[in-house]
């Protein structure tokens, strides 16, 4: 009680993502996942590609499940469960690499295959 997994706007909008992603990137689809990862590799194996954590959202790796049951290994990514605010029951989710600056978002509106939503990922919980 008192928490709940964040949607879309909560994520992008209300978290200041997009109006620092707008300002930092106007032209690219991308979402950068740089400035949410925390520097260094403490948590992340090297090379944790333009972790700077500027938005201070301290990103760690949460590891992920893949359609096989196998899963990634320690310290490479950081997968997020996104509450579906779209209709149709289908999953979103956002990814972190320790080899990438972006912040991927997979979803079916940007084309993806529904087995990637089955993927095993983290929930990231907002309080109420």
């Amino acid at each position: 009680s008192g928490w709940h997994i964040p949607n879309f706007a909560e994520w992008f909008q209300d978290g200041n993502l997009k109006p620092w992603y707008e300002a930092q990137h106007p032209a690219n689809d991308g979402m950068t996942g740089g400035a949410m990862k925390v520097p260094g590799t403490q948590d992340w194996i090297a090379p944790n590609s333009g972790a700077t954590n500027e938005l201070g959202w301290n990103g760690r790796p949460s590891g992920s499940r893949d359609l096989d049951g196998q899963f990634s290994p320690v310290g490479t990514i950081a997968t997020y469960h996104i509450n579906n605010t779209f209709g149709g029951g289908e999953a979103h989710h956002t990814v972190l690499s320790t080899g990438s600056t972006d912040l991927y978002r997979i979803s079916p509106w940007r084309g993806d295959t529904p087995e990637t939503w089955h993927m095993g990922t983290a929930i990231r919980c907002v309080k109420n």
